[in-house]
């Protein structure tokens, strides 16, 4: 028996059957739910019988809204998910950078040093050691180059008194040797008053600071003023030679470099050898350099002593400020001349010495490229 429900059905399905006579599937308004629905229908190929089929659009996409809001949930809470990630791992890149700026922001003169602390992470911790180290290193180097400059200054003001102290020895050499020159032409005592002219001359050129680059020649009558002297103090005693080409006169040299070195050989090379002494000095033009010989018959030059100066040499260019403040008039010598040399010619100077085979004298070699 059919009830309400089924006379409900049925007129329902009256209601659809005019829609999907030309259509199998239609989208219709119903007037009687007040809803949407899609309306689908298929004839059996068998049988005069006709199937229909309708969803109301509410129910045919509440799983497809289900599944949107899920989606659109999903996709906020990564999002969201996505920018707190973000944010800590760039507060974490740039946490370092932030604390390094602020490190360096609090250094100065006062407290040239740098302490990066990593805290608790051990992310970074080989960086910030890597840090530490490296500008550790660089204010270690600056401080350093701070004092050596200071220092280099202290030294500079030392040197200046130095080099007046020394240009006030000569003023009352030269005023004393004066007075003993016109006392010598007074007792016409022509050698004595050649002597003081020498010596005079010799005072004047060692002592002037005008040139430091002066004519080879004028360099060889400043050493033969010398040995001139020393020849009048030991006579027979002492044979001396100078050989050198008129050409190469013209060489520019660094100044007082020779007679040093020929003083060198009274106070060590002659201390213990008995007279008659020999000096000979020879002067070499090779290729592109020129090279100044000193040669004496004196006891030789000891290894030992080569080495102590070659070491005060190095000491000299790794703490000039160390070496120079131990420095006395007159008390440079050997060393003086090479530390010019090494300034002005740098590696391409010459320097050697050669002991001869039999244990009889010594040959000194200096020089430097033609400029």
């Amino acid at each position: 028996p059919y009830t309400d429900e089924n006379v409900s059905t049925l007129s329902n399905i009256e209601f659809y059957i005019p829609m999907i006579e030309n259509n199998n599937m239609v989208t219709v308004n119903n007037p009687r739910t007040k809803g949407k629905e899609f309306v689908a229908s298929s004839g059996l190929d068998n049988a005069n019988w006709t199937v229909i089929f309708t969803q109301t659009y509410e129910s045919l996409y509440q799983d497809y809204k289900i599944t949107m809001f899920i989606a659109l949930l999903a996709t906020l809470l990564l999002v969201s998910v996505s920018a707190i990630v973000v944010y800590i791992v760039s507060n974490r890149l740039t946490r370092p950078l932030r604390l390094l700026t602020k490190t360096m922001n609090e250094i100065n003169l006062t407290n040239p040093s740098i302490n990066i602390a990593h805290q608790d992470s051990t992310l970074y911790r080989d960086e910030f050691d890597e840090l530490n180290k490296s500008f550790s290193d660089l204010f270690l180097k600056l401080e350093n180059s701070k004092n050596e400059i200071i220092e280099l200054k202290t030294n500079e003001m030392h040197t200046q008194i130095l080099a007046l102290q020394s240009q006030m020895n000569p003023h009352f050499l030269y005023n004393t040797l004066s007075v003993i020159h016109a006392s010598a032409i007074e007792e016409n005592h022509k050698k004595t008053s050649e002597l003081c002219t020498m010596l005079s001359s010799m005072l004047r050129y060692s002592c002037s600071f005008e040139n430091e680059m002066v004519p080879l020649g004028t360099e060889l009558q400043h050493a033969n003023d010398y040995l001139m002297l020393m020849k009048a103090r030991f006579e027979n005693g002492l044979n001396y030679s100078i050989n050198c080409d008129k050409d190469l006169e013209r060489l520019m040299v660094p100044k007082v470099i020779l007679q040093p070195l020929i003083e060198n050989s009274f106070n060590h090379g002659f201390k213990k050898k008995r007279p008659p002494w020999q000096i000979k000095i020879n002067v070499l033009h090779i290729k592109a350099y020129w090279i100044l010989e000193i040669t004496d018959n004196g006891s030789g030059f000891s290894l030992e002593r080569l080495e102590k100066i070659k070491e005060k040499l190095g000491d000299y260019f790794k703490d000039p400020g160390k070496s120079l403040s131990s420095c006395k008039i007159g008390g440079l010598a050997l060393l003086n001349i090479l530390i010019r040399l090494k300034y002005i010619y740098d590696d391409k100077m010459i320097f050697n010495v050669i002991n001869h085979e039999n244990g009889e004298g010594t040959t000194i070699q200096i020089g430097g490229p033609v400029l």
